[in-house]
């Protein structure tokens, strides 16, 4: 799984509301950016002092509690408003904008958790009877950002495309209507480093083919 392992200040626009020598840090440790601008941040606040320890009061988002760190989801510029108190009960109350034109859609683009290769299990049910065999899954990005294509071993070794699959939410599940050969229809889901990959025929001619997998490279 792709995680940000630096710390990254996502904004720089930060205010003050009084002199006192209270100040702090922002680090966001992980961004996802998923498809609609919808971008989930993992971050938290490290107050900075001569009379620690410190506690934290939010005042937005108000569902927040003390230092973190925090998960939150944003599809708009938000700002974060607390009050830092330390243990001689010396308070200054700061905000901090997220602003989400800062954040670059390609550098956090949610599918680097994906792509990759994938050695899989694969059962193909047909007409009454399975077979089973190995297989590599290959998963890579498509053109659009809110598609990813899933390659067999045959997909790669006859240059065809893949399989185009639709993001549906946060949880990595895609899924996408197809012709014969891929499927009428098709979905994955990721869950750490493995993949679970189903396609199914029409009725008239139906089989399904299940992958699960895991990843072998980045």
């Amino acid at each position: 799984m792709v995680c940000m392992a630096m710390l990254i200040p996502i904004c720089f626009s930060c205010k003050k509301e009084n002199t006192s020598e209270l100040n702090f840090e922002f680090h966001a440790s992980q961004i996802v950016y998923y498809p609609e601008k919808h971008i989930s941040i993992t971050f938290n606040i490290e107050p900075a002092g001569d009379n620690g320890p410190f506690s934290l009061k939010w005042f937005e988002p108000d569902t927040l509690k003390e230092v973190g760190p925090y998960s939150i989801d944003i599809s708009d510029d938000l700002i974060l408003d607390f009050e830092i108190l330390d243990a001689k009960h010396t308070s200054a109350r700061f905000t901090y904008e997220i602003k989400i034109g800062t954040i670059d859609s390609l550098q956090y683009d949610y599918r680097n958790r994906y792509i990759g290769k994938y050695s899989c299990n694969a059962a193909n049910s047909y007409n009454g009877s399975t077979e089973y065999y190995p297989d590599t899954l290959t998963v890579v990005k498509n053109d659009v950002f809110n598609m990813i294509n899933i390659l067999t071993r045959n997909d790669l070794l006859y240059n065809y495309e893949g399989n185009n699959m639709t993001y549906l939410n946060s949880n990595g599940y895609y899924s996408y209507p197809s012709g014969l050969y891929y499927g009428y229809h098709s979905g994955a889901s990721f869950t750490h480093d493995s993949i679970h990959y189903s396609v199914s025929g029409p009725l008239g001619y139906y089989y399904t083919i299940v992958y699960e997998g895991i990843r072998i490279n980045n």
